[in-house]
């Protein structure tokens, strides 16, 4: 046998290294695939849920307030309060004078004019009164001539000249119609001096008015606050007229604040006094009210509120106060300005 050897080598087998795994790329498609997705059910969800669990309608705040116009021209002499000022019922607000134009001075100053159909009525009274006391003067001649007539008849018929009685009671039937219509005449002169003194009587009224007007034309009066408050605007400056029912100022009771709310009218039966509501304010911040008042009958939509292009709406009016009073400086603020009012639809209880 041939003998054999293993011919011992080094091994030819190696071992390849692991190629280096690559990191993973981040996937910004499917990112904002998910966040788009995700953004759409939360705005789904959003709108779902405040249309089924919330009621939301518009509001404004107000204040009650009480506006100080007058009924004729006046002249603001001098301001004692500004913008914003705290006023107690008696504390005087300005200075003024009623303004008047020439030709209304001097028509003031003709007292007599106002006064023209009471002299006229006057002077008609006592031209019927004059005739009236003629006319029972002819009455009172006429019945002395007849009751002379009458004694006269009377003694005829007693010395037996003449018998005609008949005649004698024609006679006193026409006495006593006389002293009927002079005691008619009488009423009628006691009715026309009574009316003549009342006449006299608004004469020196009117006449006394006039002459105060007179007086005040140039007379600087003092105008005084007629409720407590907060001096709202100023429309009126020093030295300026305020025209007939113009607002000089208004003063407003901070104590009365309170929000106008408007609700579809579908919502009237998930509204009532009493329910809380959460209110917020156009800068972020919100706060808690209790609706007071309920009103039944329906009101025009504000035009801030109404949809352009869309019929007018007629909402369902509410008045909401809050509930701490502590949150009253933080609705003034807000005086006049749109707020948005939301009330849960369904409430829990534990």
């Amino acid at each position: 046998m041939r003998n054999f050897s293993l011919i011992k080598k080094s091994s030819v087998i190696k071992t390849l290294k692991e190629p280096k795994k690559k990191k993973a790329t981040f996937n910004w498609q499917r990112f904002f695939f998910a966040l788009l997705l995700g953004s759409f059910l939360f705005y789904v969800g959003k709108r779902v849920y405040k249309g089924v669990a919330l009621i939301i309608g518009n509001g404004q705040i107000e204040l009650t307030k009480q506006a100080i116009q007058f009924t004729d021209d006046i002249r603001v002499l001098s301001l004692q309060v500004s913008e914003g000022d705290s006023v107690v019922v008696g504390d005087t607000l300005f200075l003024y004078r009623h303004d008047a134009s020439d030709e209304e001075t001097t028509a003031m100053i003709n007292v007599d004019d106002p006064i023209d159909w009471l002299v006229r009525d006057k002077l008609n009274t006592k031209k019927q009164i004059a005739l009236k006391k003629i006319e029972h003067s002819r009455t009172q001649e006429q019945l002395d001539f007849k009751t002379q007539e009458i004694k006269h008849q009377k003694d005829m018929i007693i010395l037996g000249v003449d018998n005609r009685e008949r005649h004698l009671s024609a006679m006193e039937e026409s006495v006593i119609d006389l002293k009927s219509a002079q005691g008619r005449i009488k009423k009628e002169i006691l009715y026309l001096r009574k009316h003549l003194n009342e006449l006299r009587k608004q004469e020196r009224n009117i006449r006394s008015t006039e002459i105060r007007k007179i007086k005040h034309i140039n007379a600087i009066l003092a105008y005084t606050a007629p409720i407590s408050g907060v001096i709202g605007q100023i429309n009126i400056n020093k030295n300026e007229v305020c025209y007939e029912k113009q607002d000089v100022m208004t003063i407003h009771q901070i104590s009365e604040i309170s929000i106008k709310a408007f609700f579809n009218t579908d919502e009237v039966s998930n509204l009532s006094r009493g329910d809380r509501v959460v209110i917020h304010f156009p800068d972020g911040s919100q706060s808690t009210g209790q609706i007071k008042n309920f009103y039944i009958s329906t009101y025009t939509v504000p035009v801030e509120f109404q949809k352009k292009y869309e019929p007018v709406e007629r909402n369902v009016v509410v008045e909401i106060i809050p509930i701490v009073d502590d949150e009253i400086n933080q609705w003034l603020k807000f005086y006049k300005m749109n707020v948005e009012v939301v009330k849960h639809r369904f409430t829990f209880t534990l």
